[in-house]
């Protein structure tokens, strides 16, 4: 049987570095044979819109938040990545404040954040996880305030078993 572990939402540097040591702790001893992070790995606050036009644009901690997810990503033995919302942030903020990076390699998610040498592989659709279960996040749907709702949405949507995890979710 194949041991398939689901990571959702770090939002590193906002992480809760003591849930995560223990999730690391917890791989070492588990040894799953996949781990997938259902997005939102990085939160990215300094391009993020809600830091636009404050001091927190400012700050500098763009590379230091992406080495600490590089670090935790490789810790956690990540396999597989979806796309979300906040590792959207880096394409969107790009295309619409400095068009001319568009394409830079360096400047795409994948290579931002080191996938291929940590042997990571990105899914920007939805993927098949498992037969009959779909890993995608939150933000390819409707969201629900509703724990759970957001998940049942999607599944009835597409007639699937869904693996579906959002903020809202977490409420």
């Amino acid at each position: 049987m194949k041991r398939i572990l689901i990571v959702s939402d770090l939002q590193i540097p906002y992480h809760d570095k003591r849930a995560v040591a223990n999730l690391i702790d917890f791989v070492k001893r588990y040894k799953p044979d996949q781990v997938v992070t259902i997005g939102d790995e990085i939160d990215m606050p300094t391009i993020s819109r809600w830091t636009a036009g404050t001091a927190g644009a400012y700050a500098g901690t763009l590379a230091k938040d992406r080495d600490e997810t590089v670090r935790i990503l490789e810790a956690l033995k990540v396999t597989d990545v979806i796309r979300s919302n906040h590792t959207d942030r880096l394409f969107n903020t790009i295309a619409l404040r400095a068009p001319g990076l568009l394409g830079v390699p360096e400047l795409e998610l994948p290579n931002f954040l080191r996938f291929k040498e940590l042997g990571i592989k990105y899914h920007r659709k939805p993927f098949e996880l498992a037969p009959g279960w779909v890993a995608l996040h939150g933000d390819e749907g409707s969201t629900n305030a509703t724990p759970g709702l957001t998940a049942l949405g999607l599944s009835r949507k597409h007639g699937r078993v869904w693996y579906v995890v959002t903020p809202t979710d977490w409420a």
